[in-house]
């Protein structure tokens, strides 16, 4: 992969994305450009791709502060907050997809310790629906 900066506007307050992009990933890039430049992630954003354990896709852009003051950069750290919502509904889905899991199987099947305090009829979907 190769380091790149890819400015895309004058505008001071949209700069220029870094990383790096396999051959063959640039419509990446392109996605990754308009989240920032159309305001879907108003101050900053990255985004990290490995396909079979290799790294594909790092970029980086925009700002880690709301005033525009601070380049966002690959050290930067942010809050994930509900995102992980979404990843754990898609590693449930694969589970049952794949035969290693039931929506209907108690959650106290695979991690005995969670269905103490009475817990222990809870399912995974009453999880996945936050019931």
């Amino acid at each position: 992969p190769s380091l790149f900066r890819s400015p895309f506007s004058s505008h001071s307050h949209i700069p220029i994305i870094i990383g790096t992009l396999k051959k063959g990933y640039e419509e990446v890039l392109e996605v990754f450009r308009d989240n920032i430049k159309f305001g879907y992630e108003p101050e900053g954003c990255n985004f990290a791709a490995y396909v079979e354990g290799e790294l594909v896709v790092d970029l980086w852009g925009g700002y880690a502060d709301k005033s525009c003051e601070w380049r966002w950069n690959e050290h930067t750290i942010s809050p994930f907050f509900s995102c992980s919502k979404a990843l754990t509904a898609i590693t449930v889905v694969m589970l049952v997809d794949r035969g290693r899991l039931q929506y209907s199987d108690a959650i106290a099947k695979y991690w005995p310790e969670f269905g103490a305090e009475g817990k222990d009829t809870i399912t995974v979907l009453q999880a996945l629906h936050h019931q």
